[in-house]
């Protein structure tokens, strides 16, 4: 039998086992498919996998966009091989994908055949009706219904990958926040608790630049803020419980500004801040504004790091760094 494997890997005269963690098979193996197309798709050079496809009744692969640009995004100047293999290898109805088959042995390579750039070679596949390709924009909304079920999916198995669930809070923050069960609710007098609570937490107030008051004196200044209209203030909660603060600011005037956001130690990490940050953005849009603004220190390079990564620009960097959309 005739098989192939893709990997970024070049120059490769065997093929050695492995135990794939994204496999369904807990013993090491050499993967290969029978469709040298789909061997393309396995050249991949992230540190979690993301290959939406699946294999029609003709043999032809299909590959399915999650999200715009997804093919480019993935495959773009990546280069790599796709090894040719002989021998009697075997299918395993667990590895879940009908086209594969598995040596527990390693493989000789017969050929090598190397490939520049992925993205071309998946197009030219394409081209020669070898492999389809569904672009997100011409995803009917069931086909968009069920990319998002697929999504939710992997979202509840979550602690089997954190590479690839940080991938999905990235790309799809929406979805991240259902399935992590994000929300965000105004704040209001009973949440004063936890919001002494949270300032009381050191990393919090070091992050924040905040002075170390007491309850009384932040609950004072808590209540004050629910009585100015010129902001919002909202409780963030992630499984139902209470993990943050967020609020916006400067909606009474010609800019609207993220002043706040402050996330429980606690529930760090988990998505809270991406989400609040979309909230916020989806907030001031509603009310006519076209930006959001933000200010942070100059020295907090790790709050700095997080905004640039969600698509904020530095429009001002001396003294107090400021931000926008």
């Amino acid at each position: 039998m005739l098989a192939y494997h893709g990997t970024a890997k070049t120059g490769l005269t065997q093929l050695i086992p492995f135990v794939d963690p994204h496999s369904n098979l807990d013993c090491a193996c050499v993967y290969l498919s029978r469709v040298k197309a789909l061997a393309a798709l396995y050249i991949w050079d992230r540190p979690y996998k993301w290959l939406n496809f699946r294999i029609a009744g003709d043999g032809r692969v299909i590959y399915v966009e999650s999200f715009p640009g997804a093919l480019e995004e993935f495959y773009g100047g990546l280069a790599g091989s796709i090894y040719t293999c002989g021998g009697a290898f075997e299918y395993d109805k667990n590895a879940g994908i009908q086209a594969a088959v598995v040596s527990r042995a390693p493989v000789p390579v017969a050929g090598e055949d190397p490939v520049p750039d992925a993205l071309e070679r998946i197009l030219e596949y394409e081209w020669e009706g070898l492999l389809e390709i569904r672009r997100y924009e011409t995803l009917t909304p069931a086909q968009l219904a069920q990319e998002k079920k697929m999504i939710l999916s992997a979202i509840q198995n979550r602690a089997a990958d954190k590479a690839l669930m940080a991938f999905i809070e990235e790309k799809f923050p929406e979805l991240w926040a259902q399935g992590t069960n994000i929300t965000a609710a105004p704040m209001k007098r009973a949440d004063i608790p936890f919001m002494t609570d949270l300032l009381a937490q050191e990393s919090v107030q070091a992050a924040l630049r905040l002075e170390a008051l007491s309850p009384g004196e932040w609950g004072k200044a808590l209540r004050k803020n629910l009585r100015d209209r010129d902001e919002e203030n909202f409780i963030l909660h992630r499984g139902g419980h209470p993990a943050g603060w967020l609020k916006v600011n400067g909606l009474g005037g010609d800019k609207a500004w993220l002043s706040m956001l402050a996330v429980h130690p606690a529930h760090q990490g988990m998505g809270v801040g991406r989400f609040a940050v979309r909230h916020a953005e989806q907030l001031v849009r509603a009310l006519g504004f076209n930006r959001l603004w933000l200010r942070t220190t100059a020295d907090n390079e790790t709050a700095r790091a997080f905004y640039e990564k969600l698509g904020y620009a530095l429009t001002q960097g001396s003294g107090e760094p400021i931000y926008s959309n």
